[in-house]
């Protein structure tokens, strides 16, 4: 993820913003993005295996009541007026912020890297 304290999120419905999630719950939603990430490929149709989606859509349904709302700072919607598309939208979009962080595909030289040894 991003270490930018804030973050802004177009969804289907609005705009919205969330904090970088930190301390417990961050590691909570840490380890959610990590079972929720795909393991196969979607194929030229774009769509998740089922065991794929079956594993986000549960991973889903917990973060967005543990974690979004320790993470939701404003937005078009209050939190518990919000759309469930726009949660699962905001879901999606660090979902996959998190999987192009693991791989390691940042354009920024700091960027895409999960960790780096440094020697001094």
């Amino acid at each position: 993820m991003s270490s930018k304290i804030q973050r802004k999120i177009q969804a289907p419905n609005g705009k919205y913003t969330i904090k970088t999630p930190r301390g417990r719950i961050g590691a909570t939603h840490f380890a959610m993005m990590m079972k929720a990430i795909p393991t196969t490929t979607p194929a030229d149709d774009d769509e998740l295996s089922s065991f794929d989606n079956q594993k986000m859509m549960e991973v889903f349904e917990v973060w967005s009541d543990k974690v979004l709302k320790n993470i939701y700072v404003d937005g078009d919607y209050k939190y518990n007026e919000m759309p469930g598309e726009d949660m699962f939208a905001i879901f999606v979009a660090l979902v996959t912020d998190s999987a192009e962080n693991m791989k390691g595909e940042g354009e920024k030289e700091d960027e895409g890297d999960f960790f780096r040894f440094i020697d001094e």
